[in-house]
């Protein structure tokens, strides 16, 4: 490097005595005199060097490959010759386009300098063909436009899909549940226990389209955040009154604390309410004995919403995965328990929408503890 740095010196020094000698149009007799030409030549980079008259006075062998015009073409030619966009001579760089000897269009990104040598100006233009960069770039706006219009197809087949199957289970949901009111005469108790697993399996069926379809909406960012000034304390305390009975029915014992009495904060309320109330639904749902807290506290910079279990733990592999959709079926460790392994996923989702994050820490048989953490800058009333 030292070499060339050095070579790239004498030559300039070569090129401003050169210059000083000619002040018209420079055949380029005298700079090949002085070894200038040959450093060109040596150079990967398209280099042109214009005069005050915009006159190409150097066009090495770089330039020679971009355009197809050999050296002797181009000596003494006006640059626009080549060059299809005005250049401002007054700009360091500038993406324009040139003209190939064969009428083809080159998009090209230019490096200019200049340097006054006594009463003459003296341009240096690097050239870096960006053909395949261009190509790059249409290829991902033709990829993306495909990726959009096929998201817009999962969206038609979604919301078909889930408008057929929603109909037909509300019509055996609305059957099962008229034979089980007696509305059509009395069952035995096995008659009557197969209509329940009918309306259970119906619920279960309805339960899974309902997530598919909020997952779909949040990965494709249908959802719009439409906030509104809401209490979190008296949010959570509302999921925490509707989670009370099934956590009573397992003998679990559920609490809410919070460092402070309310918390107006400018956010989606039934976004923020379904990841609270999955987080809880979770936390029951793989804990057989203990307890179930949630916490709420402010810090300096922002809003943790905690809830902490004693359930049955995840493995560090699990946790590695536990963001993911449909992962609960996949662990060995959680096996029996009815669910989609879409909750989990739905929650981040929400929380990534509020410019949060949705962090867990656990340890197999000792519990889990899932935080939301959301920036206060953001949400904070009046902001």
């Amino acid at each position: 490097m030292k070499i060339h740095e050095f070579s790239l010196k004498v030559s300039f020094v070569h090129l401003y005595t050169c210059v000083s000698f000619k002040r018209e149009i420079v055949d380029g007799s005298i700079l090949k005199s002085l070894n200038f030409y040959s450093f060109l030549q040596h150079v990967l980079d398209p280099i042109v060097l214009v005069n005050s008259k915009k006159q190409i006075v150097c066009w090495n062998v770089g330039a020679v490959q971009l355009f197809g015009y050999e050296e002797k073409e181009m000596i003494g030619q006006p640059i626009d010759v080549v060059f299809l966009d005005q250049i401002n001579w007054e700009s360091r760089a500038a993406e324009l386009q040139a003209r190939h000897k064969n009428g083809r269009v080159l998009p090209l990104h230019l490096s200019l300098s200049k340097w006054q040598q006594e009463k003459d100006t003296f341009f240096i233009l690097i050239l870096q063909d960006q053909t395949l960069n261009k190509a790059y770039e249409s290829e991902w706006i033709q990829s993306l436009k495909q990726a959009r219009k096929m998201e817009e197809v999962k969206g038609f087949f979604l919301a078909v899909m889930s408008h057929e199957c929603r109909n037909s289970l509300n019509t055996i949901m609305g059957f099962t549940e008229s034979l089980l009111m007696g509305m059509n005469g009395s069952f035995n108790p096995d008659q009557e226990n197969a209509l329940q697993r009918i309306r259970k399996a119906a619920l279960n069926l309805l339960y899974l389209i309902n997530e598919i379809l909020d997952l779909a909406k949040l990965e494709s960012m249908h959802w719009e955040i439409k906030s509104s000034q809401v209490d979190l304390i008296k949010l959570a305390e509302d999921c925490v009154k509707e989670m009370e009975i099934l956590a009573q029915k397992k003998g679990l014992a559920l609490t809410f604390t919070y460092t402070t009495s309310s918390l107006e904060l400018s956010i989606q309320p039934m976004w923020i309410r379904q990841a609270i109330l999955n987080l809880l639904s979770n936390a029951i749902k793989f804990t057989e004995k203990g307890s179930i807290k949630l916490t709420i506290e402010v810090t300096e910079n922002e809003v943790e919403i905690k809830v902490i279990d004693t359930g049955i733990g995840l493995t560090s592999q699990e946790m590695e995965k536990i963001f993911e959709p449909f992962q609960q079926g996949n662990s060995i460790s959680i096996q029996g328990k009815i669910g989609t392994g879409l909750g989990l996923a739905i929650c981040q989702k929400i929380v990534l929408l509020h410019q949060g994050s949705l962090t867990v820490e656990s340890e197999k048989g000792m519990g889990s503890a899932f935080t939301i953490r959301l920036p206060i800058s953001k949400f904070m009333k009046g902001d």
